[in-house]
């Protein structure tokens, strides 16, 4: 067995909660901002913005306790004008909140499939009125964190079921050859959508690596395609019509087309299923 070659770490998930936050503490108004991740036992508040003390960091927070556990459990934002008058919290934070004198608050979960994976926090001193677009920005923000969760969850999957196949020797019984093409498309094609550099960078040497031991030496004959081109014949192997596989690469219609037709020349082929066809005789395509 092999050893598998993936370079691919995870970044640490609480960045995202600080840089999201980090861009929130410019806001008007907004005396203190602090965050978390859930993990198995609850919300762990690692980030904070303004405080006067640290008594917040590394508290822990169950659903159903407290603000940030009512948002936790309803899947919902949650807010009170002012903290200690609030009569549909539970108060077993109360002296937290005391010493960090604190009175509006507001707690927004950041959801992944309807499951609280983290939620922001954001309180004044004095009873204020946030406002809505106040909270439509952190609503916003929340959303952001949970977009890139869910990238990086998928990114996680296919990984892991890519490694299986690489540790195992990259067997070319038909199913698992079908499951790594598919897995294989889908890693390009997050490759190319993602905002995050690094993580492009890493996914795009992933699918180099794992497409070359999938499909072997190419052939000494074989005609030589450009990194793009290969981006396009993957999906197109995969069965996409042009206008999925430019919606999946973040390329114009047009431009997939000028591809294929670069491709076809190349490998001599009359249309799509003959140009891979050829591709995998030739060893470019897994």
């Amino acid at each position: 067995m092999r050893e598998a070659s993936h370079p691919l770490h995870r970044a640490d998930d609480r960045e995202l909660v600080r840089s999201s936050l980090r861009a929130m503490g410019s806001k008007p108004f907004v005396d203190i901002l602090f965050g978390g991740l859930v993990d198995n036992t609850g919300l762990v508040i690692n980030v904070q913005f303004g405080a006067n003390t640290r008594i917040l960091m590394g508290h822990r927070v169950r659903a159903g306790e407290g603000l940030g556990g009512k948002s936790m459990q309803q899947a919902r934002p949650v807010g009170v004008s002012d903290y200690f008058e609030a009569q549909d919290i539970t108060h077993i934070f109360d002296d937290i909140v005391r010493t960090e004198g604190l009175c509006t608050l507001v707690a927004i979960p950041v959801l992944v499939e309807d499951r609280a994976r983290g939620v922001l926090y954001a309180g004044t001193r004095n009873r204020f009125d946030l406002g809505s677009a106040v909270l439509r920005e952190f609503q916003q923000s929340a959303s952001l964190i949970s977009y890139e969760l869910r990238v990086r969850d998928e990114v996680d999957r296919r990984i892991s079921i890519l490694r299986i196949a690489e540790n195992e020797g990259l067997s070319r019984d038909r199913e698992v050859l079908d499951t790594l093409r598919e897995n294989l498309a889908e890693l390009i094609s997050i490759a190319r959508l993602t905002d995050n550099p690094e993580l492009t960078a890493s996914l795009t040497t992933i699918a180099a690596r794992l497409g070359e031991a999938g499909a072997g030496e190419p052939a000494p004959d074989a005609p030589r395609l450009s990194k793009r081109q290969l981006d396009v014949l993957h999906q197109v192997a995969l069965g996409c019509e042009y206008a999925e596989v430019a919606r999946r690469l973040g390329l114009q219609l047009v431009t997939v087309r000028s591809y294929m037709r670069a491709i076809m020349a190349k490998l001599d082929a009359s249309n799509r299923v003959e140009a891979v066809a050829v591709a995998r005789r030739h060893g470019l395509l897994l």
